[in-house]
């Protein structure tokens, strides 16, 4: 916020992948006290915390639930996209701290394993999370060819399971190879914005789709140390 006041960047640090753990807490500790504040804690694949979507559909590992635990302690933001569906239900029962899907969208929209279902994104709602709209086109629709229409939709389809406080931006920008064909960068994302207005949200609401949403998660996990 003090980087927002005086018109800087801020970058918040996360790690993509709790291998990065090699199976050990004192790592993740240590993590903390360098900076980071979040962890995807799968990829697509298997590692020693749980399991990702790219493989069978199973749950943490008992040292998966030991990160869950310490991550709410720590006050870092626990990251479930990537993961499986099971242990995303495992998260869900271990946490007591809100959690995100960093960059994730509808599956009823895209039925693609990378997108959360309804009863997923609810259940982040009653967690108080936040869920960000990815914008690979793959995710977006069924055909991979998109535009910030398809991006509307996925938060629209989100507002209306009670989204408006859980919505958020998740571009992964710095991990797609292909982009809606409007939207090439951060420099494009107005459009989102405008045409979010011009569907009568509120300045209000996309404030909070803007960022909003997700500093209000991360100040929560900071004042709930």
């Amino acid at each position: 916020m003090e980087a927002i006041k005086n018109g800087k960047v801020a970058a918040f640090l996360t790690i993509e992948g709790g291998e990065a753990l090699q199976g050990d807490l004192s790592i993740l500790r240590i993590l903390y006290k360098l900076g980071i504040r979040s962890i995807g804690l799968t990829w697509n694949g298997k590692n020693e915390i749980g399991t990702g979507v790219g493989e069978s559909d199973e749950g943490l590992t008992p040292f998966g639930i030991e990160v869950v635990k310490e991550m709410n302690k720590l006050g870092m933001l626990i990251d479930v996209s990537h993961l499986s569906p099971k242990g995303f239900w495992d998260v869900i029962e271990y946490t007591n701290k809100p959690i995100i899907a960093s960059h994730s969208n509808a599956i009823e929209l895209c039925n693609h394993k990378r997108n959360l279902t309804a009863e997923q994104f609810k259940a982040i709602v009653s967690n108080g999370g936040v869920v960000g709209i990815n914008f690979f086109p793959y995710f977006l629709n069924n055909k991979g060819e998109a535009s910030h229409k398809d991006i509307i939709k996925h938060i629209e389809y989100f507002m209306g399971l009670g989204g408006e406080n859980h919505i958020g931006l998740g571009s992964d920008f710095d991990g797609i190879d292909k982009t809606p064909r409007d939207i090439n960068g951060i420099q494009d994302i107005d459009i989102i914005f405008n045409a979010l207005l011009q569907l009568n949200y509120s300045q209000a609401q996309v404030n909070k789709i803007a960022g909003g949403n997700f500093m209000n998660v991360i100040k929560t996990m900071t004042n709930s140390k």
